[in-house]
């Protein structure tokens, strides 16, 4: 009787996929920058030191990461539409949760497990459009995907400050949990189901790629710049604010508006693809790292607040060139094992971000100048270990 039943699967929407998944992307990821501006009120509210307060990013930040080892290689093997909606599902209900904590042992675990289920999202997603999108509007999909993660690092910013002005903190959490029940449904009842074989290599086999990939000196010099970039970004953002404060008493409505500042430094994202064909991505990789520590050194020594928001968006503008463009080296030097490399990139990327938090206190003695000048180092040395390391972007050998 229900042998010759056909299962309904929705036509192909090609706006719909790349809108709901571009701004899934930046909501999602906003999970982490968010927790910059709610640092400083979550401290106050559970009347906590400033460096416990800094676990509400970092626990984030750090399950996030190990999220995409566990659901990268799953997607390989049981579909992308499959993970996908009940990973949006789930990530509603935990971070209901989250707004709901009690107490802050209770905010960190429901954090923790709230990074770790927001894993389901980006590699998947980011599968999935190239899977399901046609060639014509494949790369405009993945584009406009990447982008709603990197503009995730200023709006998520803002998007905080602005509901913690007006609603509370917990507010914060509970809107973002309505958004990914509506994308829930949108994907479950609106998208089609992948095309994707599923594969035939077992999970085991590709964590055992990844050990071998750890041994080519030329990822590992693209993995130290994967870790240094957002550690920069979240630690730079997280000694801001306490700085414009204590140096300039800046409000916090103002302080939104420095905030903004960084979307200009984000606009240079769109034009990276053109930059890698012309220059190399190793090239355009060096240049947003040298343009990302002079935007540092810069703010270590401005002494007006116009010249610190300034070089703050062109911080903003290094960080935003560097990112895709370490996407298409480690893609390009990986050559036949860039899914396992990938995976690997992504993961040290949010350690990196997990760390920037505890950076910043541990440097808050030598001040917000101070914090700046040590990054700005930082980058430069790890531009200069890009440079001796990889001088070409063959296969691994």
């Amino acid at each position: 009787m229900y042998k010759n039943r056909r299962i309904f699967t929705p036509a192909l929407n090609v706006p719909l996929v790349i809108t709901v998944l571009s701004v899934c992307a930046l909501l999602v990821l906003s999970q982490l920058y968010l927790a910059i501006p709610l640092i400083p009120v979550i401290r106050e509210y559970f009347h906590i030191s400033p460096i416990a307060a800094t676990w509400i990013a970092s626990t984030f930040g750090f399950a996030y990461a190990f999220g995409f080892l566990i659901f990268g290689p799953l997607c390989d093997r049981f579909g992308c539409k499959v993970l996908l909606v009940p990973g949006l599902a789930m990530l509603a209900l935990i971070t209901i949760a989250v707004g709901a904590s009690p107490s802050f042992d209770f905010l960190i675990k429901f954090r923790t497990l709230q990074g770790f289920l927001a894993a389901t999202f980006a590699p998947i997603a980011l599968v999935y459009v190239s899977e399901v999108l046609p060639v014509s509007t494949r790369a405009t999909g993945i584009a406009c995907v990447s982008t709603g993660f990197l503009l995730a690092g200023i709006v998520g910013q803002i998007y905080s400050s602005i509901v913690i002005l007006t609603y509370g903190w917990r507010w914060i959490f509970w809107f973002l949990a309505i958004a990914y029940t509506v994308a829930a449904f949108i994907v479950a009842y609106r998208f089609p189901d992948s095309v994707t074989k599923k594969s035939a290599t077992s999970v085991l086999s590709v964590y055992k790629n990844m050990i071998f990939l750890l041994k080519s000196h030329r990822l590992l010099a693209a993995y130290t710049a994967a870790f240094m970039v957002l550690l920069s970004f979240v630690s730079m953002y997280s000694g801001l604010e306490p700085h414009l404060v204590s140096r300039y008493g800046i409000s916090q409505n103002n302080l939104l508006f420095i905030r903004m500042a960084g979307i200009p430094g984000m606009l240079l994202a769109p034009f990276t693809s053109s930059f890698i064909k012309r220059w190399g991505s190793k090239n355009v990789v060096l240049t947003g790292l040298v343009l990302a520590s002079v935007g540092l050194a810069l703010e270590a020594i401005s002494g007006q607040l116009l010249i610190l928001v300034l070089s703050s968006s062109i911080f903003v503008a290094g960080i935003s060139a560097i990112m895709p463009s370490l996407i298409a080296l480690v893609g390009s030097i990986a050559t036949g094992a860039s899914g396992s490399a990938l995976a690997l990139y992504t993961f040290v990327l949010f350690i990196g971000a997990s760390f920037g938090p505890l950076v910043t206190n541990l440097l808050n003695p030598i001040g917000f100048s101070g914090l700046c000048t040590i990054l700005a180092l930082f980058l430069l040395i790890t531009a200069f270990i890009i440079n001796i390391n990889i001088q070409g972007t063959t296969q691994i050998g």
